[in-house]
């Protein structure tokens, strides 16, 4: 070992008992706070043609094969991956999603709005084809997610 590594892992070491507790302590005092979601009630919901469109939206999410089975190969509906119908924390939730885009996305080496992800979802995760643009209910799917 040379006089410098002999020199400087001591010195280092000695540091990083200082330093150590210090970034911890800051890191704890930096780290966002965790906001538990809570989906608001149906009686929230909006009235007149964007509530419609969010019902829609709504009822093409819990019953996908039903409502999108001309688009779909699987025969499952969104909610057998989105569990609680979007609205739980770590199982695929549309309200965290949807502030999420636009974002890169890898998959398809190309930057994604949320629309674009919702026609992935449809292509890849149901084994399906793009939503048709004039699709009565596609506009309601996006409506879903950000209401």
């Amino acid at each position: 070992m040379s006089y410098f590594s002999r020199a400087v892992v001591p010195l280092f070491a000695a540091l990083s008992a200082f330093v150590a507790p210090a970034s911890v302590a800051l890191a704890q005092e930096t780290a966002p706070k965790l906001i538990p979601f809570t989906p608001p009630p149906d009686s929230a919901m909006p009235r007149g043609p964007l509530g419609d469109a969010v019902r829609l939206g709504q009822n093409v999410f819990r019953y996908t094969t039903t409502y999108a089975g001309g688009v779909i190969g699987a025969k499952l509906n969104c909610t057998n991956c989105h569990l609680g119908g979007g609205s739980i924390a770590n199982s695929g939730p549309l309200w965290a999603a949807y502030p999420a885009y636009p974002e890169y996305r890898g998959k398809n080496k190309r930057v994604n709005d949320y629309v674009m992800r919702l026609q992935d979802c449809f292509r890849f995760s149901e084994n399906g084809k793009v939503v048709p643009a004039d699709a009565s209910w596609r506009s309601s799917t996006t409506s879903r997610g950000n209401a």
